[in-house]
């Protein structure tokens, strides 16, 4: 029996090589194809282990595409919405905050005044998607400990379509602050000085008593009051009423009145005239205006954002082996029950870049901040055909400062006053994942996949001074719906020598695993809605022993 299997040996290894090499050249070439179109969001369940004295190599690249979201409704129940309903709104009030606080201002400015801020309808359709490529180097210590790190280089893009058409009888037209000629400046240093000039003639008369006291008190608090409201309808919002409408009108009575009452006092009037807009909001400048000086926003425009390939989170790990086992009938070749069970150490470093600020639709490449995470790996082999592996995750997200505009996640360009520097703690998570397998061959596997996860919520916390000139900030507003939960199911297969490596029938060992996976329920808010395609290659090398 031993000269046979020698002769067994030196007589087909030659040819199991040559059939090794053009795997691996085959399956090189089809991999190197997909790298091009890499998230991971969770890998195909494989086998944490690697055998003493080997290195496994591992190259996984996905693709993950999203243009929806399991959201919430106005009854607060679970529901679809598309991404680009962020940017739908049939007047165009709700895409720029600073359109509630203009009205407020004018009507500080005339009192009465009943504004209805309409400037036209917009239309938005907005596609995410991420590329990834993980490269993992593990190494078998023992065969019970591996030891490993991954890196991945991730792109994101974000498309945008917006159609904006402008409302025919819209009163408001760009701010004419943007314009940057120095009249709006030159009224609200009038006016200022105006309620200083006010406010002294108020102060006099109120210290010699009598009942001017009150007349004065009551038109110096007219003055202040239209100043403030002209300083924030003027810097308050990238829209201002046009020269021609009846708010235009009802502003520049409310100033004629005021002057009036000045030049009654002995005063004499403020000599500012009014600044209005002369230029209509188009489609153009309607993607133009976040970018716009003085607009209140100081953001990028409104466009597509490609990202470069860049570093996300980088991860290192262990992983234990903590039993192992196996059932045979007598006198059987193979097992007919084995069972595997491993627990995994992991820390994922803040290497990514988070997305930027000021750039309206962008995704950042990680979370610039440190996670721990403790798994179970499970696998149980029936027989020669059925199979099954399940993974639990448990992780805590540390703590990180960086600045934000503090506001819901639905106002897709909140002003730049309501940047803050904030402490964010992401909300911890648990995962769970199962893969039924049926072995077509020792090499080839069917597999289903079935993946939840949830994380709770995240906190905030503004620290420092409020920003010069800010507005209240709430830190709830950015903790709005930050929970999640997702369920995803997805098929694939696997191809893997590795069973036939350890009984002696072929090379070196090597692993394929390709899958769809796609989210088929969700809640919380910003869940994504998506489709993942992934593949992954995965070799052996020796190090060391035989």
């Amino acid at each position: 029996m031993k000269r046979i299997r020698a002769l067994h040996s030196t007589q087909h290894r030659p040819l199991r090589d040559r059939h090794a090499r053009v795997d691996l050249v085959l399956i090189g070439v089809i991999s190197a194809l997909f790298l091009t179109c890499a998230p991971v969001g969770a890998q195909a369940l494989k086998n944490p282990l690697v055998p003493a004295g080997r290195a496994r190599l591992d190259f996984s690249s996905s693709f993950t595409a999203w243009d929806s979201r399991f959201g919430i409704n106005a009854a607060g129940q679970d529901a679809e919405e598309a991404l680009g309903d962020d940017l739908t709104d049939e007047t165009g009030a709700s895409l720029f905050p600073g359109l509630v606080n203009l009205e407020a201002n004018l009507r500080a400015m005339a009192s009465g005044l009943n504004l209805s801020p309409v400037i036209g309808s917009s239309l938005g359709q907005v596609q995410k998607d991420v590329s990834r490529i993980d490269l993992s180097l593990e190494l078998g210590v023992f065969d019970w400990l591996t030891v490993g790190a991954t890196v991945p280089w991730v792109q994101n893009r974000t498309t945008l379509d917006l159609a904006f058409t402008p409302f025919p009888g819209s009163e408001l037209g760009l701010n004419p602050s943007l314009s940057g000629d120095g009249a709006v400046g030159a009224t609200l240093s009038l006016l200022s000085d105006a309620a200083s000039n006010a406010r002294a003639w108020a102060d006099a008369t109120c210290q010699a008593g009598g009942p001017a006291c009150q007349t004065a008190e009551a038109l110096a608090n007219r003055v202040e009051q239209f100043l403030l409201g002209s300083q924030g309808a003027y810097y308050g919002s990238p829209l201002f009423p046009t020269f021609d409408s009846s708010t235009a009108d009802a502003l520049r009575g409310a100033l004629t009145d005021l002057d009036t009452s000045l030049s009654a006092a002995g005063l004499g009037p403020t000599g500012a005239v009014l600044p209005f807009s002369q230029e209509v909001l188009t489609a153009e400048k309607f993607l133009d205006l976040p970018s716009m000086p003085g607009a209140g926003i100081d953001g990028a425009p409104l466009q597509n954002v490609e990202g470069l390939w860049v570093m996300g989170d980088v991860e290192v790990h262990a992983t234990v082996r903590l039993l192992e086992g196996e059932v045979r009938d007598s006198g059987a070749a193979a097992p007919s029950l084995s069972y595997m069970v491993a627990g995994t150490g992991l820390v994922r470093l803040g290497t990514g870049i988070v997305d930027d600020v000021d750039i309206f639709l962008d995704m950042g490449t990680g979370d610039g901040q440190m996670d721990i995470e403790a798994s179970l790996f499970g696998a149980l082999r029936v027989g020669n055909r059925l199979g099954v592996r399940a993974r639990v995750r448990y992780g805590i997200q540390q703590a990180q400062s960086l600045f934000l505009r503090v506001a819901p996640h639905e106002v897709v360009m909140p002003p730049v006053n309501l940047k803050r520097a904030v402490r964010w703690t992401p909300g911890s998570y648990v995962a769970f994942s199962v893969s039924p397998r049926w072995h077509l061959t020792d090499e080839l596997s069917l597999n289903g996949d079935y993946r939840f996860f949830t994380k709770g919520d995240d906190s905030y916390e503004i620290i420092g001074d409020a920003v010069l000139g800010g507005i209240t900030a709430d830190p709830a507003d950015l903790a709005h719906e930050s929970s999640l939960t997702v369920q995803e199911a997805g098929l694939g297969f696997t191809y893997s020598t590795m069973n036939t490596w350890r009984a002696g029938r072929a090379g070196s060992p090597l692993e394929f695993n390709g899958r769809v996976v796609r989210a088929v329920a969700g809640s919380g808010g910003r869940t994504p809605k998506s489709v993942r395609f992934e593949l992954s290659f995965r070799i052996f090398r020796r190090i060391w022993g035989s």
